[in-house]
């Protein structure tokens, strides 16, 4: 049974125990608004009687990476930061270190981030909330500093929060929504034998909640329903914005759609709607994986898709929508930006091997450097034009692990819009998407 009040440690020295003492002073965080966003969870803290807070980050391979702090601790990590290894940014996907984390520099090129000692990971209270599935657990997600105060160059939150600065700067907003796909497997045998837990472990033995290849079909969608229900409340119930829950084409296979959300908040939201779907299914006894081609047989391959405009901050008006044209010449920079740096942010909306497959599996993911009007084959699709208030670019390239991916995307098509020279060539609007002449990427 859990205890019925916690009895605060009330010696002087447990006071400032946890991260470093008043650290949100040195990195220029303290603030009257943050001190009064922190008082209004601490009191949500009470009024829920949390009993654990889950302080995150996401690492450079979107691998949520957590410290579950006694909830009574809160006060402390917003003022302290929670430390964590600095040798987290040297794992790969298998958690295996590729690097000499203990030399001197770490393997990263900088003393404050050698001997794997710690970073410090800083509460963003405005990510603050309860987890619905979780036992009296609420959840927030981190911005990573390095001891000196500086942020840690290695955050990929840093690099959406640095884009979206520089477009607000212009007076411009960044607007991102997310459809993602997945599987939902139930495990036959989950392969947990100590002979099973090798790095990487076994994988489970699955197998599919339902057949495939029936898109859209109602009575599939009805026999899914048991699970997607579950999902669907905790989704809304952590404050995220669901559009759809589909079922999609493949054996198992589901598609969630978010509306879009500003700035920050929208790559925030893909790495909480992965987690919430993992991890309210594994409750279940089943299995969800966002994997881009699994090596299963007859399973279908899955991408993300990221739908992206941008709105000009004064006026709330769509940037890219221009009358009696299908895009402005904002939204056509912002294009430009993409294609031109295609192949090299495929490496971060494709991560592992594994993408590369899907992108080569079948005519619906995209292999070639294109964009369309409404073309669903071309890597960037033009959705609306002609002064149309929802026009955007739907970005179907994404490998789902790569779902932390947004910010470069976000990254390369504001440089687009920067460069005035980086613009679409004409005539490259066209629907034939896997012409032989386009680069891939």
């Amino acid at each position: 049974m859990p205890p019925a009040s916690i009895s605060p440690n009330t010696c002087g020295a447990a006071a400032n125990s946890l991260g470093r003492a008043d650290f949100a002073a040195l990195t220029g965080l303290d603030s009257s608004e943050r001190q009064e966003k922190l008082a209004c969870i601490l009191a949500k803290i009470d009024e829920e009687r949390l009993e654990v807070v889950r302080v995150t980050f996401v690492d450079t391979h979107g691998i949520v990476r957590v410290r579950p702090i006694e909830a009574h601790l809160f006060s402390q990590a917003a003022r302290n930061g929670v430390p964590f290894t600095t040798a987290l940014f040297a794992m790969d996907s298998a958690n295996s270190i590729f690097q000499n984390v203990f030399a001197r520099d770490g393997g990263f090129g900088r003393e404050t981030m050698g001997g794997g000692g710690d970073m410090l990971a800083m509460p963003d209270l405005a990510t603050f909330r309860v987890l619905p599935w979780a036992h009296k657990c609420g959840w927030v997600l981190s911005d990573v500093y390095l001891k000196s105060g500086e942020r840690c160059p290695f955050d990929p939150r840093l690099i959406m929060q640095s884009a979206c600065a520089r477009l607000a700067l212009q007076g411009l907003t960044y607007i991102g929504g997310v459809e993602v796909e997945c599987h939902i497997l139930k495990i036959v045998d989950p392969q947990n034998s100590l002979s099973d837990c090798t790095q990487p472990s076994a994988p489970p033995v699955v197998e599919a909640l339902r057949h495939g290849y029936q898109y859209m079909s109602e009575n599939i969608l009805d026999a899914l329903e048991p699970v997607i229900t579950p999902i669907r409340h905790a989704l809304i119930g952590v404050g995220l914005p669901l559009r759809i829950v589909d079922a999609e084409w493949g054996p198992g296979q589901i598609e969630i759609s978010l509306d879009p959300i500003e700035n920050v908040a929208a790559a925030d939201a893909a790495i909480l709607l992965r987690a919430t779907v993992k991890q309210v299914c594994r409750r279940m006894g089943i299995l969800a994986s966002f994997m881009a081609k699994p090596a299963l047989p007859n399973v279908y391959s899955s991408g993300w898709h990221l739908h992206q405009s941008l709105f000009h901050a004064a006026t709330g008006k769509n940037a890219f929508a221009e009358a009696g044209a299908l895009m402005s010449n904002t939204g056509l920079h912002f294009v430009g930006g993409l294609l031109e740096h295609a192949r090299a942010t495929t490496a971060f909306s494709n991560p592992t091997i594994n993408g590369y497959k899907r992108l080569n599996a079948n005519p619906l993911a995209p292999n070639r450097v294109l964009w369309a009007h409404d073309n669903k084959g071309a890597m960037c699709r033009l959705i609306g034009g002609m002064g149309d208030a929802a026009t955007h670019i739907e970005n179907r390239s994404g490998d789902p692990v790569s779902l932390h991916g947004q910010p470069d995307r976000c990254r390369i098509g504001r440089h687009g819009k920067q460069d005035r020279s980086r613009r679409p060539p004409d005539g490259s609007l066209r629907p034939e998407t896997k012409t032989a002449d386009a680069q891939q990427p």
